[in-house]
Formats: structure tokens, sequence, C-alpha cells
């Protein structure tokens, strides 16, 4: 497994974003996180004997490490305040036990990614940029294009467009 310590690659545009997630606005900016290793999704909820809830250390790793891509590639500034667009691939590798027909296939895109984790899960990892990329992730407005399958390489891409707030020019 790759180690998921490092940010990964990154980049960003500014300007129009054509043909990212969103079709009908002007992007502020558009960054594009690439975390190499296992996709990971957010675990449950836990909780002590007294009855305290915490979250368990792979999930705080995944978010942290969310987090981390994004601080290496726009640094610490101030949470945007607009509507946020999100897209997220996650890309798994077949796994071994698989004949080479199956692999083939997945590799292909003809076999859909169905076994666990489930999409939604992998989206809650991006808790981790609540309070540094947006305020808070009720300002995402769409997930559209987000997907999980299969590709030689584990990885998780997340393009994030920041779109301008409501009424400003």
């Amino acid at each position: 497994m790759a180690d998921r310590s490092t940010a990964g690659r990154a980049r960003s545009r500014s300007g129009a974003h054509g043909d990212a997630v969103g079709r009908s606005a002007q992007a502020l900016e558009e960054v594009e996180l690439i975390l190499p290793g296992a996709p990971r999704a957010k675990g449950r909820p836990r909780f002590t004997r007294a009855g305290r809830t915490y979250t368990d250390a792979r999930t705080r790793e995944a978010e942290q490490s969310i987090l981390a891509a994004w601080l290496v590639q726009v640094g610490a500034r101030a949470p945007h305040d607009g509507p946020v667009e999100v897209e997220l691939v996650a890309t798994f590798s077949p796994p071994a036990s698989w004949p080479k027909w199956k692999r083939a296939l997945a590799l292909e895109g003809r076999w859909p990614h169905t076994a666990k984790p489930d999409l939604d899960n992998l989206l809650k990892v991006l808790d981790g940029l609540n309070g540094r990329a947006w305020l808070d992730d009720s300002q995402i407005v769409s997930f559209a294009g987000s997907r999980k399958g299969y590709g030689p390489e584990p990885s998780t891409r997340v393009r994030i467009v920041l779109l301008p707030a409501p009424g400003r020019p």
C-alpha cells in the first residue's frame, strides 16, 4: 500500500472551468488533488464506554491526508465562503484473486466496482476540508461526476471548483 502521509500531486487553475464539474457558472478557482494509494472511506463513529463519540484512526488519517494535499497546493488561507462543486474519482486495483479475464474487464472499465466502500462514505472524507477549503460542507452544491472504479494504480482524485458567492460580480 502506498504511503498516504504524502500530499500527492495537485494542481490549480483559475478562471472559467468549461468542462469542469459544473457548467453553468464561472469558477473563481479549480483545484485538483491526487492522492496515491487505496481510497479510504469515512468509518462509522466509535463510542467509548463512557458514551463519548470519536473518529477512528484510519478516518482521521484519510481526512488529514486530503487536508495536507490541500495545504500543499493552495497553502493556508481563509476558507471559501461561496458555493463549491466537487468531483471525486476513487480508483481501486482489481483483486489479485480474480481470474485474468475479470481483471482485464475491470481495467477496461467494463466491470463496475460494486464492493465496499460505498461512494457516499468515500465522499464523507472531504469533511477534513471543513474550515480550511470551505467554511462547511453544506456549501457543496454538486458531487456530479463522482464515481468509483478499477484502474492499474489505486488513487483518489478530487477536483474542487470554487464558485463565486451569489450577488458578487
